[in-house]
């Protein structure tokens, strides 16, 4: 392998990424819709970092839908064949998912040094199933269950806004690092 120029890793970056893109917009729901519009790039980015995705929402607040108030991406490993009979896969699964936090933490920590918001839009996990995959959202995103319409609007319009800015930190991340 030679040594690689600055726009080589950028072409090879800018490749990878749309692959990531195509891929997503191939991706469909149990009910065969699109990968919501509004969280798309979040997705690719959080994928472009190598963390596999199971679904996502861009939030909805729409009366009486059944859908999530707040935007979100959920992340898991998959889940392997035997899983439920067998402890040594589902530990495994769990360690990989466990894996998985952790370096989503650096990565939190790490656009938390220098982005400034209210602390209820502050990304953070919600853990489901029994394989501790986790939802990435924002903390206040059960407390919109309670809030009037004019506060749904609010709180969801800076969720959305929380997530973008966080897929633009790993866009940036991603783009800047370079490939060996």
């Amino acid at each position: 392998m030679g040594h690689e120029t600055p726009s080589n890793n950028l072409t090879e970056k800018s490749l990878a990424w749309e692959n990531i893109r195509t891929e997503v917009d191939a991706m469909t729901d149990a009910l065969g819709k699109p990968v919501d519009s509004q969280i798309k790039e979040a997705v690719i980015a959080i994928m472009a970092h190598e963390f596999p995705t199971i679904g996502s929402c861009e939030g909805h607040i729409d009366e009486g839908a059944e859908r999530p108030l707040y935007p979100y991406v959920m992340v898991s490993s998959p889940e392997y064949d035997g899983w439920k009979e067998s402890e040594i896969v589902t530990n495994i699964m769990i360690a990989e998912n466990l894996g998985y936090q952790k370096n989503m933490i650096v990565l939190l920590n790490e656009f938390y040094e220098t982005h400034n918001s209210p602390f209820d839009s502050h990304l953070s996990f919600e853990g489901f199933g029994p394989t501790w995959g986790f939802k990435l959202r924002s903390v206040g995103a059960d407390v919109m269950k309670i809030l009037t319409s004019d506060e749904k609007e609010r709180k969801l319009a800076l969720y959305r806004q929380e997530m973008d800015d966080f897929a633009k930190f790993l866009k940036n991340k991603f783009f800047a690092e370079v490939i060996p």
